[in-house]
């Protein structure tokens, strides 16, 4: 057989490559945009609009028109057709698609052509497109849609109207036409090209009442909406100085109130220096409260596990991970006030002598282990009753204050949104009332704040949370290594109290890599069970415990109606 060479397959290609047909551009244009508008004498519109599709290359399968409800009371598709035979309803081809929304969508559905023309007929009927005034009814339809991405050759816009009707000014449209005709009951406009996405609006002027005897609903709804709005900008000037006048003098309030706490200066607030002794025989629970931290509950249980009234044992996995529980001892330990409350809040609630660790901030954040506290708080001379007493009469004043200035808030917003505001008065009162209790809220809100900050210690009760701030930050130095020569005893000697600080995690990791340091009895259950180490073990249950605390803390009359678009694919 004999072999082609390379120079005669490459002239069989190039052969081949001229003979194949070459595809046209697929593109389309309408050679004539024919819209047809009857003005019934209810003011009713019967739209019949025309369009002759002229296709080039191909195939195109259907057509899509847009018709925008904008300004109307309504629309309903009457009928479709093409090329003058009228279609039914379907997803098939020579079958038109209509989807109700807005705008609401109407698709003619075809055979793939090329290279034709067709013509696609479109009639509907709309309610409420004539716009009532006081002088005149008028009419502004967008007869060619704002949106078309083909040229138009040709546009032809007939009007017609009840005959008897004169019209009060001279039909416009929104391009100058090739040629217009007015005769009684009739207007012709014919324009020359129109570009893509340009849309022609025409616009005619009957006598009042004519037509329609009351405004269209969309028509009142935009009026009724420009008088309210035009209300509200009246009202918002009142309702700023009230707002304004409310946040003032309750700010001038709460200014005298927050004065009235102050101390001689100088009185207790001398800084200690840091130690690494503790001041005092004081239980974490409220050393955590004297320097008012929210994780005393901790400190307090890693006091009783150090003590021998529990133990924190490895709890079986849950989805993957450790779980660790507390345990209730034997013990004759003696418990002071707050330490039996905490006791009980873990179990007696929990009917039980064992808990999960992840449940212990949700179970010690009780009234009684917190009344206890600050009981022991009193007892022992740190706590300033009548400074108390004074700080809950701000706390309830700024409450109440909140409380009314939601109130108010609330009445203003039902007011305007329930009532009928287009009242000038209505929206005055509405809109104060709003005002009032946005600026009462406010300052209720920042007297809350200021009230919370006040300490109700006693000048004592300063001296003391003072000297505890000074150990704190001696152990905060540990932990940040700033004190290499610390003894490994530290650490089980001051964990409770780094957990009653919020500190746990960071006083374990410290102590890691240091030599010598003896594992609490409290923690020998979980070494067994764990492979990276008897330290291991202590630093995943702190961090177990530090992680619960931080879930529970985290815990115009202008506008023409219709419009649309139009295409083909």
């Amino acid at each position: 057989m004999k072999r082609l060479s390379l120079g005669t397959l490459i002239c069989l290609l190039l052969l081949f490559a001229a003979a194949w047909p070459v595809s046209a551009e697929k593109t389309y244009l309408a050679d004539r945009f024919e819209t047809r508008i009857e003005v019934q004498p209810d003011g009713r519109l019967l739209v019949t609009e025309t369009v002759s599709f002229r296709f080039l290359g191909g195939p195109f399968t259907y057509v899509f028109r847009e018709v925008s409800r904008n300004r109307t009371d309504g629309i309903e598709i009457l009928e479709a057709s093409l090329d003058g035979n009228l279609l039914v309803q379907g997803a098939s081809p020579g079958e038109f698609e209509v989807e109700n929304g807005d705008p609401i969508q109407v698709t003619w559905h075809f055979a793939p052509t090329s290279d034709s023309v067709h013509a696609f007929g479109l009639t509907y009927r709309v309610v409420g497109a004539i716009r009532h005034e006081a002088d005149v009814d008028a009419l502004d339809w967008q007869a060619i849609p704002p949106r078309h991405e083909y040229t138009i050759q040709q546009g032809l816009i007939q009007i017609q109207y009840p005959a008897v009707l004169v019209l009060l000014a001279t039909p416009q449209i929104s391009a100058s036409p090739t040629e217009s005709d007015l005769s009684a009951g009739r207007v012709v406009f014919v324009t020359g090209e129109i570009p893509p996405d340009i849309g022609l609006v025409a616009s005619l002027r009957f006598p009042s009442g004519s037509l329609v005897q009351t405004a269209p609903a969309w028509q009142a709804e935009e009026e009724l909406n420009e008088l309210q709005g035009e209300n509200v900008r009246k009202a918002l000037p009142i309702g700023l100085a009230l707002g304004l006048f409310s946040a003032l003098a309750s700010l001038v309030g709460i200014i005298a109130a927050a004065r009235s706490f102050r101390r001689a200066e100088g009185v207790g607030t001398a800084p200690q220096p840091f130690s690494i002794n503790p001041p005092g025989p004081v239980s974490p629970g409220l050393v955590a409260r004297l320097t008012h931290s929210t994780t005393g509950y901790l400190g307090t249980l890693f006091d009783l596990a150090r003590r021998g009234v529990v133990e924190i044992v490895e709890g079986p996995m849950k989805w993957g991970a450790r779980q660790y529980d507390v345990v209730r001892l034997p013990s004759s330990e003696y418990l002071r006030p707050h330490e039996q409350a905490f006791m009980k809040a873990l179990f007696t609630r929990a009917k039980q002598d064992r808990v999960e660790l992840s449940e212990i901030a949700g179970l010690a954040a009780n009234r009684e282990f917190n009344q206890s506290i600050e009981a022991e708080i009193s007892a022992a001379g740190w706590k300033d009753e009548e400074r108390s007493q004074k700080r809950n009469r701000f706390l309830l004043i700024s409450g109440l204050g909140l409380m009314f200035a939601f109130a108010l808030f609330m009445s203003g917003f039902v007011l305007v949104g329930v009532l009928d505001f287009s009242q000038e008065w209505v929206a005055i009162m509405g809109v104060a009332l709003l005002g009032l209790g946005a600026g009462l809220g406010g300052s209720s809100f920042i007297g809350l704040v200021v009230a919370a900050t006040i300490s109700t210690l006693s000048i004592q009760g300063i001296r003391v949370s003072s000297a505890w701030n000074g150990f704190m930050g001696s152990m905060q130095n540990i932990t940040r290594q700033r004190d290499p020569g610390v003894s490994p005893d530290l650490f089980e000697r001051y964990l409770p109290y780094a957990a009653g600080f919020g500190m746990a995690t960071e006083w374990a990791k410290t102590f890691q890599g240091i030599a010598g340091v003896p594992i609490p009895a409290w923690f020998q259950a979980l070494q067994s069970s764990l492979d990276d180490g008897s330290f291991g073990a202590i630093i995943s249950a702190v961090t177990a415990a530090d992680a619960s605390a931080s879930v529970a803390s985290g815990a115009d009359g202008g506008g023409a109606s219709g419009g649309g678009s139009s295409g083909a694919g």
